[in-house]
């Protein structure tokens, strides 16, 4: 009898490791309630959720996107290099870069909240912006707030708020007239990088790694009115801003541009990625590949700042001639 319960105290063990080891890719279980039956005795019911899959906030991740090695396991030393290198030249440069800022003003302050077009379009992008904002924190959650597209529209909204409020006549609103400039080129540079890293690298990536079950349930949700406007409406509401009233762009431009950039870097490995919230295959800190990866996301900044200081340029050009 004792060798009995020995035996079966062995295979217990044995069942409790086995459980124990199973891979974090399986389904999980989680507890959604309890059911009372007869003498008290009571029953869980527990709902079986999606492999790799987590929802944040109403952000949904899909981990299996990413590979384990680049999720799990320690940092390339570049990350923490590369993190502290652009923090100190940001902070070298900034005395140049502030000293160009605080002459910017917009080339043509108008009436912009006068019955023209170009007022009405800014009323309507003001409204809208924040409208988009609110449906996000009502319908989706708080979850999107987390990633560099909401981050660029956030940016987008403030651009379009103080444009409008700056050129408004009124007095106490005067000074977000130079906040708005000082948005001009952040906006549309954010908006550029996350429409064409959007549809160039992300939608296929992510359509040809799913079934055909999941390639539908992708075109739906990025059909969807919260994504056609974060993903679609964000880059030519950036861009008619910019060529509304171009100018010609300054190193305090490119300044604000590289420090949002860094800031969002700095979130993503620091609190993000701690929490396994992996968004941006690219951004992982594990491969001494990342200072590269991270270098030619800063370079995309300068060369989007010299191909608009070319258009302007270029309009100056015309106009003088």
């Amino acid at each position: 009898m004792a060798r009995k319960d020995a035996t079966q105290q062995k295979e217990n063990g044995r069942e409790k490791e086995t459980a124990g080891s199973v891979s974090s890719s399986s389904p999980s279980e989680a507890l959604v309630g309890e059911v009372s039956g007869e003498g008290g005795a009571s029953v869980s019911i527990r709902a079986v959720q999606p492999s790799g899959t987590r929802n944040i906030g109403g952000l949904e991740l899909n981990v299996n996107l990413v590979p384990e090695r680049l999720r799990i396991g320690p940092w390339s030393v570049f990350a923490h290099l590369f993190v502290i290198g652009v923090g100190i030249f940001l902070v070298l440069l900034s005395p140049s870069a502030v000293a160009t800022g605080g002459e910017l003003k917009a080339p043509s302050p108008g009436e912009f909240l006068s019955m023209n077009p170009p007022g009405l379009f800014y009323l309507v992008g003001t409204f809208w912006c924040w409208f988009v904002l609110a449906y996000m924190f009502c319908f989706v959650g708080w979850g999107p707030m987390m990633s560099y597209t909401m981050w660029s529209w956030s940016l987008l909204t403030l651009r379009y708020t103080f444009a409008t409020t700056g050129a408004s006549g009124i007095l106490w609103l005067a000074w977000t007239e130079w906040l708005a400039e000082a948005l001009r080129f952040v906006a549309l540079a954010n908006a550029c990088i996350t429409f064409f890293l959007w549809w160039l690298i992300l939608v296929p990536f992510i359509y040809y790694t799913q079934d055909a079950e999941g390639r539908r349930a992708f075109v739906k949700l990025n059909l969807s009115f919260f994504l056609m406007n974060i993903h679609v409406l964000n880059f030519p509401l950036a861009l008619l801003d910019f060529l509304y009233n171009a100018r010609t762009l300054i190193l305090f431009d490119l300044w604000v541009a590289l420090l949002v950039a860094w800031v969002y870097l700095t979130f993503y490995l620091y609190v993000l990625d701690k929490i396994g919230v992996h968004l941006y295959v690219i951004l992982t800190p594990r491969t001494p590949l990342c200072a590269l990866n991270y270098t030619l996301v800063l370079l995309i900044y300068v060369g989007i700042f010299a191909a608009l200081n070319g258009i302007t340029g270029s309009w100056s050009g015309t106009q003088a001639g």
